[in-house]
Formats: C-alpha cells, structure tokens, sequence
C-alpha cells in the first residue's frame, strides 16, 4: 500500500536579496503573495497531507511555533493579488513596465518545471516573467552559494522539528542569497544564549515572523514523503520524522 507521510520541510524559492529587483522586500512580500498554494497543491498533487507554507518554518512544527507567519497568510486569494499590484506599483513594476526573474532550479523530473510554470501564469498579470534554468544538483548548489540565480529552488527537510535549522541559513553570518535581519539575528542569538525553553520558543518564533514578513524565501509548501508497504509487513507507524527502524518491521507469514 502507499504510505504518505508529513514532514519537517519547506519546498519554496530563495531570492537573491542583496542586488536585482529582489533587493526590494516590497517585491519580494508581492511575489509570495501571488503564489497560490492553495490551487498548486489541488491541482498539481491533489494530495491530503500536502500543506501550504506561507514563512521559513514547516507548518508541520510544533503548536507552540504557530504564528510566524505573515499577516498576509490568512487573507483572500484575490486581497493577496490586490495587495500585490499595489506593492509592485509601488517598486515601478506593472503589465507596462515588467521585469524578467532567472529561476535556477535542480534536475529531478518534471514536478519542479510543473510548480514554477504554475506560479508563472499567477505572476504574469503583475508584470513578471520568469526563465527557469535547470542545473545538475551540484551546479545547482554552487549556483546558490555563488548567488547565480534571482530565485532559487530549495527544499529542506529536517528529521526533527528543530526551527533553528530552517532559521540557520537567514543569519547575518551566513547571508544566504545575501539576506541579513538584525533584528532577526538578534532574537536569533538571545534565543541561543537563553536556558528557558518557553523564551527560546519565542525569540524563534518572533524571528521566524520578521523573516516571513521580509521573504527572503518565497515557500510554497510542505512536502510529504512516500513509501509503498508490503501487505503483512507489521510495525509500520507514519510518522513526521520518517523513522522506521527495520528492528521494529515485521513480517507476516
């Protein structure tokens, strides 16, 4: 049978913050915006446990993390498009005077293209063209550490719900696709020098929602994981980590 299981993971679009069109956060916030994830996972996967993601945490974490995401998640497709145009408008973009985005993106069948080419047709009315490149996995990762790109596949996948993991590549000392909060960075660090877990949980969480709020990462979902079970294999738990230890397996007659 097909097992399907949640993860501790963000599938999205690093942009490329510290130069281009992308520089501008209004553009960035517009951009995410305009993704609808909702029509994506209908449409393209038409999957249950596939979630949408609106900042750089997985929806899949902890309660405790709920709540570091933008205002902007919980409102109407159509006020998100709104809001969009008008912070386009506002940054010089429109159908009249449009900007082309480089896309680089890892090779690895065609759900990749399937997904951009969704969002494409959202972000053409708004005056974004988007050119995908695909790139061998090596070339797609030098690609972002050398900031080769506008916006950037990325998926990541923890095996354990740690925020810090998916906050770590937005620090001001990594500076992934050129990003730096230090505001963020800030209540990154009082959350590492605290031994309160409550107050660690906090500062996270309030760094998580300056990052979704500057979008330095455009996520559109959580992803799931698969497996096929043979039928009699006993032991088997769906679980967010994916652990299944073969010592717990076991098999029927």
């Amino acid at each position: 049978s097909l097992r399907m299981e949640r993860t501790y993971g963000v599938y999205g679009y690093l942009a490329r913050t510290g130069a281009g069109p992308l520089a501008d956060p209004k553009v960035r916030r517009a951009l995410s915006m305009a993704i609808d994830r909702e029509a994506i996972i209908n449409d393209l996967f038409a999957l249950p446990d596939l979630q949408a993601a609106y900042g750089p945490l997985p929806p899949t974490l902890p309660p405790a993390y709920a709540g570091a995401v933008p205002d902007w998640s919980v409102w109407t497709q159509e006020a998100r498009m709104g809001e969009a145009r008008r912070l386009l408008a506002e940054a010089g973009i429109a159908p009249d005077k449009p900007i082309s985005l480089d896309v680089a993106l890892p090779q690895g069948g065609e759900t990749h293209t399937e997904v951009l080419n969704a969002i494409a047709e959202r972000w053409a009315p708004l005056g974004i063209t988007l050119r995908g490149y695909t790139r061998r996995p090596d070339d797609h990762r030098k690609a972002i550490a050398d900031g080769d790109f506008d916006l950037a596949l990325i998926e990541r996948i923890a095996p354990m719900p740690l925020a810090r993991y998916f906050l770590r590549p937005f620090r001001c000392d990594v500076r992934l696709g050129g990003f730096c909060s230090p505001e963020a960075d800030g209540l990154m660090r009082q959350a590492d020098a605290s031994t309160d877990r409550g107050t660690r949980i906090d500062m996270t969480r309030r760094a998580a929602r300056i990052i979704a709020e500057e979008a330095p990462i455009l996520p559109v979902f959580s992803p799931v994981r698969w497996a096929l079970v043979r039928p009699g294999i006993g032991g088997w738990e769906d679980n967010i980590s994916g652990a299944h230890p073969p010592r717990f397996l076991t098999r029927g007659s």
